[in-house]
This record gives structure tokens, sequence and C-alpha cells, in this order.
């Protein structure tokens, strides 16, 4: 798991992850140092099992997580061919523009 000291975050921040990313000594870091809390789903035979509406509330927050990468994965061609590394990050920013421009187009017809 990445230091949140790499991605800045402030203090009182909740980090969302799955089950693969149980680790409870830096759980215990993070809320101990940094005041971060790990919101991370528990399996079912977990030694820190949640109560009920905390995994409620993990598995939603999870899902509209996942579900934002899915809408913007979906698009992003099968293959993105570009010869130089600077083309290929212009072509994802770009990409990531299109659906951003999208987004509010989208709500304005519901």
């Amino acid at each position: 798991m990445a230091p949140a000291t790499w991605l800045n975050l402030p203090a009182n921040s909740e980090w969302f992850g799955d089950a693969a990313y149980t680790d409870y000594e830096q759980e215990n870091l993070y809320a101990d140092c940094e005041s971060i809390t790990l919101r991370i789903q528990r399996k079912s035979n977990s030694q820190r099992p949640d109560p009920v509406w905390e995994a409620v509330y993990k598995k939603t927050v999870r899902q509209r997580i996942e579900q934002a990468f899915s809408q913007v994965t979906m698009w992003f061609p099968e293959k993105i061919h570009a010869v130089t590394e600077v083309g290929f990050l212009i072509k994802i920013v770009l990409l990531l523009l299109a659906y951003a421009y999208s987004v509010p187009n989208k709500l304005d017809q519901c």
C-alpha cells in the first residue's frame, strides 16, 4: 500500500480499499500517526469484523468508486498507438477530457 504521504492526504481523510489491502499494522500506523482512516472492506473471516452498518457503508462507497473507474475506462480504446511517451500521455489526457466533457451532458439529459 502506498504511504499516505505520497498522496498528500490531509488529516482526518478516509482511504477506501478492498480486502486485498488488509494490513492491521498499517491501519493502526495511519490512524495514530497521520490521523487517516483506512476503510478496508473486510473478509468474512477477518480478525476485526465490521459492524453491519459500516460494512454496508464501505460497500456502497466502493461500488461508486468502481463504477466511476469503469465509466472512464469504457472511453479508452483497446489499443493506444503512440510512438513516444509524450504522445501516449497526450492521448490519455484527451480521452479523460472527452470523458469529463461528456459527464455534464449526460446529467443534463436526466
